[in-house]
């Protein structure tokens, strides 16, 4: 870090840790962002109903598995607390599950654990989602918060790390740890049709932040003042 005339990062936060735990000057560090793939901005075009669900319920949709990283108890606290109130509100969950996560998840019938996913499939399961479900504890950026406002799908995400920055206004933000606050607000997505769309708009709105076109002109704006 001290050798290097500009470093770039993904988000202000990683930026700021950076600075705190390794002494790294902050006039050299250059926030760039991540970018989405067309393929999200262009499924929002999509009626979710029109597209192949991978159940007829409606559910939240979660990227990067069940783990403790990724918020996993947290996750399994909000299905099951929707399963004993008898709500029909799915979670999906795609990616690598801990152990100890898919054990537990297997005695939720509310929980579909589908493991790796392929990238093409990703836009079409994130469109159909009544909500991305993202409580993970720490993130350097958070992309499928990103996906999630590209593909117009509201993004409920936790107040940790770098997740309230990349949503902004545009996102939910919760506790984690808060379940009876995030069920309701599932819930009332759910209900809402009105509120569900206000997302949508705010998310896409927000979500052209991180299209690659505009994480590309921010890294040649820096080379142009750099160089």
């Amino acid at each position: 870090l001290r050798d290097c005339r500009v470093v770039f990062t993904v988000s202000e936060f990683s930026k700021r840790r950076m600075v705190e735990l390794l002494g790294a000057d902050p006039e050299t560090i250059r926030v760039v962002g991540n970018g989405v793939e067309p393929e999200f901005f262009e499924i929002a075009e999509c009626d979710p109903s029109s597209l192949e669900q991978p159940c007829t319920e409606p559910y939240l949709f979660m990227v990067g598995g069940l783990r403790e990283k990724k918020g996993g108890d947290a996750l399994l606290a909000v299905a099951r607390q929707l399963r004993e109130q008898g709500s029909n509100i799915q979670l999906i969950v795609a990616g690598p599950n801990g152990d100890a996560y898919e054990s537990e998840a297997e005695e939720l019938e509310n929980v579909h654990l589908l493991g790796w996913v392929p990238d093409d499939e990703m836009p079409q399961l994130m469109r159909g989602a009544l909500a991305l479900l993202f409580l993970s504890r720490y993130e350097g950026f958070g992309l499928p918060a990103a996906e999630a406002m590209a593909a117009g799908t509201p993004a409920i995400v936790s107040d940790a790390a770098s997740l309230p920055e990349v949503v902004g206004d545009a996102g939910i933000v919760v506790d984690p740890s808060a379940t009876d606050d995030i069920v309701n607000v599932v819930r009332t997505l759910n209900r809402d049709r009105g509120m569900r769309g206000r997302y949508a708009v705010a998310g896409r709105k927000r979500a052209q932040a991180y299209s690659w076109g505009r994480c590309m002109d921010r890294l040649l704006t820096t080379f142009e003042d750099v160089l």
